[in-house]
């Protein structure tokens, strides 16, 4: 079905809900005339025609007086409804539709009796009569009349109208729109008012055998209706969610219950919907953390190591920048080792930056060991950034930094995200953080232990080196001097040497 067809179908079963309603109301008003002071076939008399004849072409009035005032002012709504499905929706006008769709059974209601309460008035002054019969006709025709059939007409309204309401929102969307909202209390009393409406009519009417059976049997007809629109705005609704909990229980989070008002069955469904939504975001969470524990911990090499918890961070709380710092204790600094950005180019590259403890927000992190969530720089009145300008026209709104400490209260580094708008990071945030925050820590040290003991190895193997290249030369000299040539050689020097002496003594002599 194309939606021009399906807004065309729903605007005639609107029309029949409000012909319903309409007719309930001319009962009503022909049965408190007949039986209280008028016939159905007495003239009124300004305009000499019957009054079943009258009171047919005031209901017909209303009718159309309402099909006319209605059209004309859900015009928006119809037209946005009809181009839902073409793929251009009227979006500048969705404001206004969004609070029409909600009001509309409201619409219907309240139209419906101001008409009643126009054509009550007409009755009443073109009947001859006192004061009294004026009133008495304004209140059997207006408000009892007027009343009732209003009150009806906004169940019949909300009953049809009710499956089509979602597709003007999207997942729970409804709360947040300001229009009118009938409470449940509110409902079930109106629902009495209008069950006791054939019990009131028999009290002023006790007079009339007919009239006593015409309102029996429209009492139980009327109870039996009442009992379907009470049981379609408030049974079927929670039976819908029963077993959606019971889904739940069992594992299964991609359920969800349509919206379809804004009262407290409305809101409890939504709810119903948040907190599976919430359900399934903190077992993704659980899962992310899992996960980043195992990819954290399976390397061993630092750079990895860091590089590995940011991008896994990012994964379940969105930021704008992280950096991880690791503490130097010779110097007391906190030096960036690790640097992430959800735009490259954006938020400038932090790696070779260094705090000091007790500077700044990171530096805060890292003398108090503490975590630190600032949701809006603004408003913050403690501690100030160094730096508060993070790339050219970008400046720092939001911060979360925790300390990364492990057993024994060694301190490893910090870890910390900012954000370029306010409000992103909160104390869930901060939780999650926290969780990851130790392992992490954990993942840093043993990555640097690692690091540790391979720079001491490398020293060890080169000390080790330069003694093998001792030892070597050592041996080789010892190589050559041991051999037969090598000592002819000796022996050739020491003769020579020693003639050498003898030619100089002799000489001297």
């Amino acid at each position: 079905m194309s939606q021009t067809n399906r807004a065309a179908g729903m605007q005639i079963r609107l029309a029949l809900a409000s012909w319903g309603a309409c007719l309930f109301g001319a009962v009503i008003t022909l049965v408190f005339c007949q039986g209280y002071r008028f016939h159905w076939d007495m003239p009124i008399p300004l305009v000499n025609v019957p009054f079943w004849l009258a009171a047919g072409l005031a209901a017909l009035a209303l009718l159309v007086g309402a099909r006319i005032i209605l059209g004309l002012r859900l015009r928006p709504l119809w037209t946005w409804a009809r181009q839902a499905g073409s793929g251009s929706p009227a979006a500048a006008g969705m404001p206004r539709v969004r609070r029409d769709a909600l009001n509309l059974p409201a619409y219907y209601a309240g139209y419906v009796w101001f008409l009643w309460l126009v054509i009550a008035f007409v009755f009443a002054l073109l009947v001859e009569g006192s004061v009294r019969t004026f009133i008495e006709i304004l209140a059997g025709v207006g408000i009892l009349a007027g009343f009732s059939s209003a009150v009806l007409e906004y169940f019949l309204v909300e009953w049809a109208w009710r499956k089509e309401v979602p597709q003007f929102f999207g997942t729970d969307e409804l709360a947040g729109v300001p229009a009118f909202r009938l409470r449940l209390r509110t409902r079930l009393l109106l629902l009495f008012i209008l069950g006791i409406v054939p019990l009131i009519l028999s009290v002023l009417l006790a007079r009339s055998r007919t009239v006593e059976v015409l309102l029996g049997s429209g009492g139980v007809l009327l109870a039996f209706l009442l009992a379907q629109l009470s049981g379609a705005a408030v049974a079927r609704p929670l039976e819908a969610i029963a077993p959606r909990l019971r889904a739940v229980q069992e594992g299964k989070l991609d359920e969800r219950v349509e919206v379809t008002s804004n009262d407290e069955i409305g809101e409890l469904a939504a709810r119903f919907n948040g907190m599976v939504a919430s359900v399934r975001q903190r077992n993704s969470e659980v899962e992310t953390i899992y996960h980043i524990s195992q990819e954290i911990t399976d390397s061993l090499e630092l750079a990895q190591t860091l590089q590995a918890i940011l991008e896994e961070v990012r994964a379940i709380i969105p930021y704008d920048g992280a950096e991880i710092c690791l503490y130097d204790k010779k110097d007391n600094l906190l030096h960036v080792r690790a640097w992430s950005s959800s735009a490259r180019g954006v938020i400038m590259d932090t790696r070779g930056r260094t705090y000091k403890l007790g500077e700044g927000y990171t530096g805060w992190v890292g003398e108090q060991r503490r975590s630190l969530l600032i949701p809006d720089v603004d408003a913050h009145d403690g501690q100030k950034p160094t730096i508060r300008q993070i790339a050219d026209g970008v400046f720092l709104n939001g911060y979360l930094g925790v300390p990364l400490v492990v057993k024994g209260n060694k301190m490893v580094g910090t870890l910390e995200l900012v954000s370029t708008k306010k409000s992103v990071f909160d104390e869930h945030s901060r939780q999650i953080l926290e969780i990851i925050a130790p392992q992490a820590a954990i993942a840093i040290d043993n990555a640097e232990q690692v690091l540790e003991r391979e720079r001491e190895l490398k020293a060890q193997i080169e000390r080790l080196k330069i003694e093998i290249d001792d030892a070597k030369r050592a041996k080789q000299v010892a190589d050559i001097t041991e051999t037969a040539y090598f000592r002819n050689l000796k022996e050739q020097a020491k003769r020579l040497r020693k003639e050498t002496q003898s030619d100089e003594d002799g000489a001297g002599g």
